[in-house]
């Protein structure tokens, strides 16, 4: 029998309802959003602290608040991308250039 080496330790995400699709590199989770601007601040300086420099926000306008503005209050003089793509719900992207 092998002993095997034991696996990487991965970060673990910075908020409960995300993970890592590459560890350290991509995260994927829900909308970072909190119950107020302070909350959602909050969480997005733990996102950032993760090392995330680029947001992609897949929902479409008016259906969740836009967090977009409150990238500067809490990016630290850091440079940060946000994209918005928003997806129909319970759809999926119409072309393979839109994916």
């Amino acid at each position: 029998m092998h002993r095997r080496d034991p696996a990487p330790e991965v970060a673990r995400p910075p908020l409960p309802n995300s993970f890592w699709v590459e560890p350290g590199r991509v995260l994927a989770g829900e909308h970072p959003s909190g119950t107020d601007d302070e909350g959602t601040i909050r969480r997005l300086k733990r996102i950032i602290d993760a090392g995330v420099d680029c947001f992609l926000d897949l929902t479409e306008p008016g259906e969740l608040p836009s967090y977009e503005k409150l990238l500067t209050t809490t990016s630290a003089g850091r440079d940060i991308t946000y994209l918005r793509r928003p997806i129909h719900d319970h759809g999926v992207p119409e072309s393979d250039m839109r994916m």
